[in-house]
């Protein structure tokens, strides 16, 4: 399923292939580290901790998972990855990052959307998401509200429990 989203930028999301898991391994080490990063300094070893995963192998891993919906977002103009994202069966956004130079310009809602519309099709009313201190406004704009008291790493607010409920 390939998806446009109206946007400041023309922008194409499709389910991930297996050849697709290195450009989006770089789009998760790049936000996570440029994006969300600064959110963290205060943490020793926290991003570090974060990245260890973050390899193409792994990637790989989770595109094919039968378990999970795993997109890129693509900027068909130039043929470049700007965001990835990730669903589970269970309805929990696993993934939304998007690099730093196409923040802002509608590429985080585009995945969402076509995560949504996904769940939607797996029959899942409610959607949740452990979002990072950088995200929760954005989670918040989408429809997302807290959930939860913060999960805390060294007295630090780390992530932030979201849900969202759906319609039927």
């Amino acid at each position: 399923m390939v998806s446009r989203m109206q946007s400041k930028l023309a922008i194409e999301v499709a389910q991930a292939e297996l050849d697709d898991a290195s450009a989006a391994c770089e789009v998760l080490r790049r936000s996570i580290s440029e994006v969300c990063g600064p959110d963290y300094v205060e943490i020793s070893g926290f991003l570090e901790d974060w990245l260890k995963n973050k390899t193409p192998a792994n990637v790989a891993q989770w595109i094919q998972s039968p378990d999970t919906y795993f997109v890129i977002a693509r900027v068909p103009s130039i043929e470049v990855v700007a965001g990835v994202g990730c669903l589970s069966k269970a309805g929990e956004i696993l993934l939304c990052y998007v690099v730093p130079e196409y923040l802002g310009q509608g590429v985080g809602r585009a995945i969402l959307d076509a995560l949504v519309r996904k769940a939607h099709l797996w029959g899942i009313l409610r959607l949740t998401a452990l979002s990072t201190v950088t995200a929760r406004k954005f989670y918040a704009r989408q429809g997302f509200e807290q959930c939860g008291a913060p999960i805390l790493e060294d007295g630090h607010e780390i992530e932030f429990p979201m849900a969202m409920e759906r319609a039927t």
